[in-house]
């Protein structure tokens, strides 16, 4: 049935984050700067991933892609987290990414101008440039598939029990069994302390 035993993460995963802190209490006024948390299942096909803007030649020329990460944005209503409720999406903050964010799909192709919309978001921040605690980078083969990978026998200098480079169900795995559940970077004084 092709089911990879994985939850399917919904539009914000973190809603539903197990032994995540409430939002710090904030009053924000409209057209204030923050930060949203925008997170993804890479398994969905439709996924709609960030790639990071560089002023680095070397850093544009790899394919850098973010399926959880602090998005640059602007509140487009005032907000209260006082008034929010998890299981309410309509009290969620009302945020417009930024219009330099680079919103691609998988193929790293510019997923148009719908995903610079407003949206609903269960997390947001006052803007900050400190470093999350965690950042994770998958790293996969991009090159050409050859007959040869599949003559090879698998040894321990292999890519371990999950074959071959990460898989998107590997990937969506470590996100939502260790990221979205470690009390460091879910819980305390930092909500979602990576990317």
């Amino acid at each position: 049935n092709g089911s990879t035993g994985i939850k399917r993460r919904s539009c914000s995963p973190v809603a539903e984050c197990k032994g995540a802190q409430p939002m710090p209490v904030l009053q924000l006024p409209q057209g204030a700067a923050v930060q949203f948390f925008h997170s993804v299942d890479p398994i969905a096909k439709g996924a709609t991933l960030v790639r990071p803007a560089s002023s680095s030649a070397v850093f544009d020329r790899l394919w850098l892609l973010q399926t959880s990460c602090w998005v640059e944005g602007v509140l487009q209503a005032p907000f209260d987290s006082m008034a929010l409720d998890p299981a309410d999406r309509n009290t969620w903050p009302l945020v417009a990414p930024r219009q330099d964010v680079q919103f691609v799909d998988r193929n790293g192709r510019p997923s148009g101008q719908s995903a610079l919309s407003p949206r609903h978001v269960r997390w947001v921040r006052e803007p900050r440039t400190q470093n999350p605690l965690l950042t994770m980078v998958f790293v996969r083969w991009g090159g050409e598939y050859s007959s040869w990978m599949d003559e090879q026998e698998a040894n321990d200098g292999d890519w371990g029990k999950y074959g071959s480079p990460p898989s998107d169900q590997y990937m969506a795995a470590v996100v939502e069994e260790g990221l979205l559940k470690h009390p460091r970077l879910v819980g305390g004084p930092a909500v979602l302390d990576f990317e």
